[in-house]
Formats: C-alpha cells, sequence, structure tokens
C-alpha cells in the first residue's frame, strides 16, 4: 500500500473547523500509511491541531504556518486568489512527492465520512473524487466536463447521488491523486481562470491520467455558517 499524505490548506474559515475536524478524527484510516500536512495561514485556532492530533497520533501530523496573505477578495481579485492556492496546492503536492506518498486532498470546509478515504482508494483509479455538492438550489457538484472551450455542468446538471463511478474532466475539493500522478512533475497546480483545481486537472489530463467521481460517496460541504450541503 502506498503510502498516502493528507493535505489541508487552511485559510480563514475558523467557523468551519470544529466540524472539519471531527470528520477528520472519525475518518478510518486503520491498515493505512497516512501523514497529515495541514498549511495555515494565519494562527491555528479553534482546536484543530489538537483534536486531529489526538485522534489520530499516528499520522505524525506536520504543520506549516505562514502569515494571512495579503490576497485581496472579490470579484476583481479571483485571479489573484487563484494563483496564490495554486502556488499553497503545488506545495502541497511537492510534500508528497517528497515522502513517495499518493495525495489526499481536502479542502478546509469540507467534513469527510470515516469510510471516505478507503472507498477513494478501493477504486483503484489515478484520481477520483467524493461527491460534493457547491450550490443549495442548484444541482451543482465538485465535477464538469471539458468542453473544447472550458469546463462546464452542461449535461451533468441534475442530482448525481447514486449514480456510481463517473468519469469527467475536472473535480476538486475531496479527492485521491495516486502516487503514479504525483511522481509526474508535468502534472502541477496552475492558475487558471476557472480555479487552482482545474489548473490541476487540465495538467493531469495533458499527461494522460483519467478522472473520476464517486457519487455514492457524498460529503458534507460548510458552505457558510448555518448552511450545510450534502
Amino acid at each position: 500500500m502506498n503510502p498516502i499524505l493528507l493535505a489541508m490548506p487552511l485559510r480563514g474559515r475558523g467557523w468551519a473547523l470544529p466540524k472539519v475536524a471531527d470528520g477528520l478524527a472519525g475518518l478510518d484510516t486503520k491498515g493505512l500509511s497516512v501523514k497529515a500536512y495541514f498549511r495555515f495561514e494565519g494562527p491555528a485556532n479553534h482546536g484543530f491541531v489538537e483534536r486531529v492530533a489526538d485522534a489520530h497520533p499516528e499520522w505524525l501530523p506536520l504543520f506549516a504556518s505562514e502569515p494571512e496573505p495579503t490576497v485581496r477578495v472579490g470579484r476583481p481579485w479571483k485571479a489573484e486568489g487563484y494563483r496564490h492556492m495554486a502556488t499553497v496546492r503545488d506545495r502541497l503536492l511537492a510534500e508528497a512527492r517528497f515522502w513517495g506518498a499518493s495525495m489526499f486532498s481536502v479542502d478546509s470546509d469540507i467534513v469527510v465520512r470515516p469510510d471516505t478515504l478507503k472507498r477513494l482508494i478501493s477504486h483503484n483509479k489515478p484520481i477520483v473524487s467524493a461527491l460534493v455538492r457547491n450550490h443549495a438550489q442548484a444541482q451543482a457538484y465538485n465535477m464538469m466536463m471539458f468542453d473544447g472551450t472550458r469546463f462546464t455542468r452542461r449535461g451533468i446538471d441534475r442530482d448525481l447521488h447514486g449514480s456510481g463511478l463517473l468519469s469527467c474532466s475536472l473535480t476538486g475539493a475531496c479527492y485521491l491523486i495516486d502516487r503514479s500522478v504525483v511522481w509526474d512533475r508535468d502534472v502541477r497546480y496552475v492558475p487558471d481562470k476557472q480555479g487552482e483545481d482545474a489548473g490541476f486537472c487540465r495538467t493531469a489530463t495533458a499527461a494522460g491520467f483519467s478522472i473520476f467521481c464517486d457519487t455514492d460517496s457524498p460529503v458534507a460541504h460548510l458552505m457558510a455558517p448555518g448552511v450545510e450541503l450534502s
């Protein structure tokens, strides 16, 4: 079994961290070789570090703390934020490469289920994600298709729960990247107008790797205080 680096950049969203930590604390990693790398921007808070480390001391968690970035927010500055996050996630990918590990990438507003990681491993795919809902009203999830110009939800804008393992062109939020992908230096997180996950998926597809989403494995998405989608 390949070692696995659980990688999570933590930026803001302090209100979400207690639930996110509880999800990680309950994650079943028995029989797996897992290390955890949490990259904080600004101080760690809400007992996140302690909660995860107490539940999984065998993960030997690694923590990196950086000053809060001066990236501006809002629509005019979205591209600047995407560039910053592409840099952060590429550092996490480099860390997985250093450890010779697959990478389990999880956003800091995702609450995993106990079986999430083992389900993704069982598919034995280069890149495979859990199902994440991204909109409270629309049927919008963390998978898109490439139409020759851009990534789009056209054709998959329906309830995807229980649809099995689906091939897609873009995923994100909660996904497992096999070691064969991590080791390919042509695969990187690069800035993209549709987000850093889009840049990663473009380079992975260009390198010949396929992407999937397990729609039978939903996880909770903490969209905002009091708004939890699953």
